[in-house]
């Protein structure tokens, strides 16, 4: 498979350009889609103020808290208990300095897979004289219980909501504009369910200029329960996406990549524990493939896997550590591995003899070489735990319970990606 088609499209201004932008299953049926997508005239979106995609500087907010990024080591003691909590430092008004791209590529010549979407943020100061790291995320499935969120009724098909909360929600911090009245604050510790993430932002907290890439993640499931309708699963396929991106926003002819780290979060995991699987494989079979396996992608960063897939995540993270590459100056395999669930099997990335994880109980763990490190980052119904102590120090007047699966599960990726980043030996 190949992408056969390449396409720019353009920043859409507020979801009312007519005709609309579709995704890649609304061009299968624009009639439907324009019975099915908002109306954005009379009922404006949370994100419909933003006349492009942009991500903006955050408003300076400071109090209750400013903006918080988790910094190393990533616990601390706490000022007031026995208890460790995370250890944040609060920005007030960050900047992004990100420009994106949306691309739409058609992969392969099938007549009936429909255009996907791929899209791209770089950093606005990005060296343009040589190939740029790039971090390509393979994101959760948004308003899988759709049926209790109202944000997602206009995915079907998917539409101008889809755009923004499947590609525009990674590359934000929601949060009402400067000058107008207060609205909805969707940044760590002040959402009870988050919903953004902030990627430009963590990244540049953390010093280091990623090219971030969001390939299109299917909502739909096949008999078997895995992802399907065209997953971006082939390593030779996700390395002509990166090296033609990179022709474009570089203007160079180069067609090696210089490093790429993967990250994914939640059911995401399950994609990317097929492409390793997948890929593994196919390196014997296929030379872009075993150049990809081997000598490009050197970072992985879990953010949280899914229910009980944190062990079906590490084994075949295992088996990728294992790939050595025959380029000058490799330092390894690394990966940043952030839980809240137990991860039994933790010893297939730590090489050591025993678990260094206590179960209930948070820790981090990275080994001498710093090439793998593990966050255990568990929540305690009691409310007993790092997560809602670190709440309460930091809003003593706060009223959110944040010992919940929903809170903590979409907290991790809006959160640890600078620690993540920051401990690159690549970048």
């Amino acid at each position: 498979m190949t992408a056969s088609t390449w396409t720019t499209l353009s920043n859409p201004p507020n979801g009312t350009a007519v005709p609309t932008e579709p995704s890649g299953h609304c061009l299968r049926d624009v009639g439907t889609c324009k019975k099915e997508t908002a109306d954005r005239v009379n009922a404006k979106a949370h994100f419909s103020r933003n006349r492009d995609w942009n991500p903006r500087p955050l408003p300076n907010i400071s109090k209750p808290i400013a903006w918080p990024f988790l910094k190393s080591p990533i616990f601390r003691r706490s000022a007031f208990a026995k208890w460790d909590v995370l250890n944040l430092a609060f920005v007030p008004q960050p900047v992004a300095g990100y420009t994106v791209k949306i691309y739409k590529v058609t992969y392969g010549t099938r007549g009936d897979v429909p255009p996907q979407f791929v899209a791209v943020a770089f950093p606005m100061d990005l060296d343009i004289s040589k190939p740029p790291p790039f971090l390509v995320h393979y994101k959760h499935v948004p308003g899988q219980a759709k049926e209790h969120e109202t944000r997602f009724v206009h995915f079907r098909p998917f539409g101008w909501d889809w755009l923004y909360f499947d590609i525009w929600n990674w590359f934000v911090y929601n949060a009402p504009p400067p000058g107008t009245s207060p609205g909805l604050l969707d940044m760590p510790f002040q959402s009870s369910q988050q919903f953004s993430f902030g990627f430009p932002y963590q990244l540049r907290q953390a010093n280091k200029q990623y090219v971030i890439v969001l390939p299109q993640i299917s909502r739909e499931f096949g008999a078997d329960k895995q992802l399907r309708d065209y997953q971006l699963y082939s390593a030779s396929v996700l390395r002509e996406v990166l090296v033609a991106i990179q022709k474009d926003i570089l203007s160079l002819e180069e067609n090696t990549l210089s490093h790429v780290a993967i990250s994914a979060n939640s059911s995401g995991c399950q994609v990317f524990a097929k492409f390793l699987v997948d890929n593994i494989a196919a390196a014997a079979r296929n030379p872009a493939t075993e150049t990809f396996m081997n000598d490009e992608l050197n970072e992985v960063f879990i953010l949280d896997p899914g229910g009980d897939f944190v062990d079906g995540m590490i084994a075949p993270i295992g088996r990728w550590m294992k790939l050595s590459s025959r380029r000058g100056g490799f330092k390894g395999k690394c990966v940043r591995f952030y839980s809240h669930g137990y991860p039994r099997t933790a010893t297939v990335l730590t090489g050591e003899k025993s678990n260094p994880f206590t179960r209930g109980r948070n820790g981090f763990w990275e080994s001498p070489a710093r090439t793998v490190s593990m966050a255990y980052l568990p929540f305690d119904r009691s409310g007993d735990d790092v997560w809602q102590q670190t709440y309460d120090e930091s809003q003593p007047d706060g009223r959110l319970m944040v010992n919940n699966f929903g809170f903590v599960h979409h907290v991790i990726p809006a959160l640890c990606l600078t620690d993540a980043a920051a401990r690159s030996l690549y970048v």
